[in-house]
C-alpha cells in the first residue's frame, strides 16, 4: 500500500511537472508571438507612415541637403572635438540637414559612450558611460572663433545669463585658443536651450562660419520612442510632429542670438 501512494504521488509530480514545462514553454511562445506581432506592427508602420515622416520634414525644413560643412558623422566628432571629452563609441541617428526661417541647419541625435575598467572589491569590472547623451546642431554663421565648453569639473548651478555663473560651469576661448568672455547673446542663448529642451548645454564652437552646438537632453529629434505602440498611428504621428515643433523652437533660439547667418 505504501509502494503503490509512492508510485501515485510520484505520478502526481510527474504530471505536475509535465505541466509546469508546458506552461513555460508556453509563455516562451507566446513572448516569440509577441515579439514577432510587435516587429510586424513596427514594419507595417513604417510602411504606411515613411510617406508620411518625409513629407512633414519637407514641410518643415524644406528638401533634404547634403552640405559638407554642415555634416555631422563620427569622423567629424572627432577632429571638430566638440565633445572634447574621451569616448570609444558613437551612435547617431535621425540626421537632417534643411532650411529653417532662412537659416541651414543640421542636425541628429548622437549618444557619445565611454568605457573604463574599475576594482570592486577583488574583482575588476566595465562601466560604460554617456558623454553625451542628445543631439548635436550645426548651422552656417558668421565668421569667428570661439569654443566654450562645460568643464569637467563638479561646477554651481546658476543662472547662465550671470557672467560668473556662467564663467564657473564653462571655459571660453578665442582664437589660437585664448581664454575669452562669452557675450551676453551667448549666455543667453545656452539659457534658453536648456530651457526649452529641460537639457544642459554641453559645448558650442563657432569655427570656419560655422556654430555647432552639443546638448545633454532627452528630447530626441524625427524618432519616436521605442517603448510606443506602433499600432496607434494616430499617436505615432502626434508625438512625431511634436518632435518637429520641438526642434523650431531649438532653432527659434540659435536665430534670436544673432548669430547664426541666412542663405
Amino acid at each position: 500500500m505504501h509502494r503503490e501512494r509512492h508510485r501515485l504521488r510520484a505520478g502526481a509530480v510527474g504530471v505536475a511537472e509535465k505541466a509546469a514545462g508546458l506552461r513555460t514553454a508556453g509563455r516562451r511562445r507566446g513572448g516569440r508571438l509577441d515579439r514577432r506581432r510587435r516587429a510586424a506592427a513596427e514594419k507595417s508602420a513604417d510602411a504606411q507612415l515613411g510617406d508620411f515622416y518625409r513629407a512633414e520634414l519637407d514641410r518643415a525644413f524644406g528638401p533634404e541637403g547634403r552640405s559638407p560643412e554642415l555634416r555631422i558623422d563620427e569622423a567629424w566628432l572627432r577632429e571638430s572635438r566638440l565633445v572634447d571629452r574621451l569616448w570609444e563609441k558613437c551612435e547617431l541617428r535621425c540626421f537632417r540637414e534643411g532650411v529653417y526661417r532662412g537659416m541651414r541647419f543640421s542636425a541628429a541625435n548622437v549618444i557619445l559612450r565611454h568605457s573604463y575598467e574599475h576594482r570592486s572589491g577583488q574583482d575588476m569590472g566595465t562601466e560604460i558611460t554617456a558623454m553625451l547623451d542628445g543631439i548635436v546642431i550645426r548651422c552656417k554663421a558668421a565668421d569667428g572663433a570661439l569654443a566654450i565648453r562645460e568643464r569637467v569639473e563638479e561646477h554651481p548651478c546658476g543662472d547662465l545669463s550671470d557672467p560668473a555663473a556662467f564663467a564657473a560651469r564653462y571655459t571660453v576661448c578665442g582664437r589660437d585658443g585664448e581664454a575669452a568672455e562669452a557675450a551676453p547673446q551667448l549666455r543667453e542663448m545656452f539659457k534658453e536651450l536648456e530651457r526649452v529642451t529641460a537639457g544642459e548645454m554641453e559645448s558650442a564652437v563657432l569655427r570656419d562660419g560655422t556654430l555647432s552646438i552639443a546638448l545633454n537632453t532627452k528630447y530626441a529629434f524625427a524618432e519616436v520612442p521605442a517603448q510606443m505602440d506602433m499600432r496607434d498611428l494616430g499617436a505615432v504621428r502626434k508625438w512625431y510632429t511634436a518632435t518637429l515643433q520641438g526642434m523650431c523652437r531649438i532653432l527659434d533660439v540659435l536665430l534670436k542670438s544673432g548669430l547664426p547667418a541666412a542663405e
